[in-house]
């Protein structure tokens, strides 16, 4: 059994780093090293579906354990592949408007180098051809750019219903994490049968992606793929295009989304958004409206 007593789930860029942050400052709560290793989806990658070492031998007496990944919800492999290591294992789902799922994911796969297409409205048409394996990068999987079903929330949560018992599954809404975080950090802490520690003043993480050297940019892209294709075992000690450099990508608000971003995004997936709302039994319209 994985010493994972509860995984935080959701869509990418729906605050799962927040509520991280959040659960690590309390005293009952402890995770892993390697925060999102995601050997769990195994759809989604290569990795086998165990706990790592460190998972295994990471319990501290009278502390429950935790385990992350954005890509949890949208993989149809990795619930089924947790309960059959912890079936009480507790899920903390983070959900978002999708618009700005869309919107920040596209944006920060550019920066990492994983997308090659700048324009949204393009990379967002391609989800039917990246699910089916084409219109992406050589390298990686290219279900992790197919946008609009990454941002199908309604679809996901509901196979998650069909799965896990609604006592062990928490709807964590990123508006809530910026408006009311007492809140919902109170009924948090209730779920996962925690004693009441009061917030610190943590923010609510988010990224503002900018990239003031296009070329530069592209360049970089182009050099760690030549590399991954040619030098694929070679260590060269560069981080070409990778979040790791931080020259395009800064901390604070994400830049507003264009109004036709929104409505494309939302032409297709209004109906999954309803779904959601009857299935969370929240009202989440506004997210289209």
């Amino acid at each position: 059994m994985t010493s994972a007593d509860f995984f935080i789930i959701g869509a990418p860029k729906s605050g799962i780093d927040t509520l991280t942050s959040w659960l690590h400052s309390h005293s009952d709560v402890e995770f892993p090293k390697d925060l999102t290793e995601d050997n769990f989806a195994t759809d989604l990658t290569s990795a086998p579906a165990t706990g790592s070492e460190d998972q295994q031998n990471s319990h501290t007496l009278g502390k429950i354990v935790g385990k992350l990944s954005p890509w949890y919800l949208y993989s149809s492999e990795a619930i089924p592949n947790i309960l059959a290591q912890n079936p009480d294992a507790k899920f903390v789902v983070c959900l978002r408007d999708p618009a700005e799922i869309a919107w920040a994911l596209h944006s920060e796969n550019l920066q990492v180098g994983q997308e090659h297409v700048r324009d949204f409205d393009t990379a967002w048409s391609l989800g039917l051809a990246r699910r089916e394996g084409r219109g992406a990068p050589l390298q990686g999987n290219p279900k992790l750019l197919d946008y609009p079903s990454i941002c199908e929330q309604g679809n996901q949560v509901a196979r998650l219903l069909g799965q896990v018992p609604g006592e062990n599954i928490y709807f964590a809404y990123y508006e809530d994490m910026q408006q009311s975080p007492t809140p919902l950090w109170g009924e948090l802490q209730q779920f996962l049968k925690l004693k009441h520690e009061d917030l610190a003043n943590y923010p609510v993480m988010d990224i503002e992606i900018s990239k003031p050297f296009i070329a530069m940019h592209d360049i970089a892209i182009h050099l760690r793929s030549v590399k991954r294709r040619c030098l694929p075992k070679v260590k060269t000690g560069l981080r070409l295009g990778t979040r790791k450099n931080g020259l395009h990508r800064k901390g604070g608000k994400m830049k507003p989304i264009p109004q036709e971003v929104r409505q494309k995004v939302y032409d297709r997936l209004s109906e999954d958004v309803a779904t959601l709302s009857v299935l969370a039994d929240r009202d989440l319209m506004h997210w289209i409206a």
